[in-house]
């Protein structure tokens, strides 16, 4: 079902390992910008919602540099407290609406928008008031 992924997934491993510092950071930001085509697509095989206060992450492919997921929210989920130890994660929501808590206070993330978490400096959670898709890419310090 996700072998699909598999080019996508590795040319963004290959740009984020042949780039250092910021630069992975952008590549990254720069390759999520690109993909709204095949963002689209992974709207036609997303799983079915999970129930109510709940969230479910689904593996789509993983390299040594970066790990990429699909999550699928119920109605009023959040996640526990979140502080990545890799080097960064990016959140993008792909259908609905999700809502981060920093201690700065709440942002929200519509359709198409992307969030960012250096490593592990900052923690956060992530909530939605009704069913929502994200994809979450977790880099892993290499």
């Amino acid at each position: 079902m996700t072998a699909w992924i598999s080019p996508f997934a590795n040319w963004a491993s290959l740009l984020y390992r042949n780039n250092s510092g910021e630069k992975r950071i952008e590549v990254i930001e720069d390759w999520l910008r690109r993909s709204r085509g095949w963002l689209t697509g992974l709207q036609t095989i997303l799983p079915s919602h999970p129930g109510q206060h709940k969230h479910e992450r689904h593996l789509l492919w993983k390299t040594p540099e970066l790990e990429i997921w699909l999550i699928a929210w119920g109605e009023k989920a959040s996640t526990p407290l979140l502080k990545h130890a890799g080097e960064g994660c990016w959140s993008r929501v792909i259908q609905g609406t999700l809502f981060k808590e920093t201690c700065a206070g709440f942002s929200r993330l519509k359709q198409g928008d992307t969030t960012y978490n250096e490593g592990s400096l900052i923690s956060y959670r992530l909530h939605t008031l009704d069913k929502a898709y994200s994809l979450q890419i977790i880099a892993q310090a290499v």
